[in-house]
């Protein structure tokens, strides 16, 4: 996902409810979520951010994301080798917290 997508996710003013960008309750059905994730350098070097890249994107598949979220998820620096149910229970729980405000 290209940088200018991330910064417009993670915009406090960006937010679309429906899937044709409106507010109106009556519009077009909520979109599915859309998730970026990023590793910075803290993480380690570029074999050990896309490791922990590569298994957040796969705890996101299992974790539930409720549609019509846009979310970035950044890796720390256990991400890579933290046991991986842990992970996924971890991105779960972030994602309910979230997920759980109002719109």
């Amino acid at each position: 996902m290209a940088t200018a997508s991330i910064v417009a996710i993670e915009s406090p003013t960006r937010h679309l409810d429906h899937a044709d960008g409106s507010d109106d309750p009556g519009a077009a059905a909520i979109a599915p979520s859309r998730l970026a994730f990023v590793a910075g350098r803290a993480v380690g070097n570029a074999v050990a951010r896309n490791r922990a890249k590569r298994r957040l994107r796969e705890a996101a598949r299992l974790a539930t994301v409720p549609d019509g979220w846009d979310l970035v998820i950044s890796a720390r620096a256990g991400a890579a080798t933290e046991p991986f149910d842990a992970l996924v229970r971890q991105l779960t729980e972030g994602v309910a917290k979230a997920t759980s405000g109002k719109r």
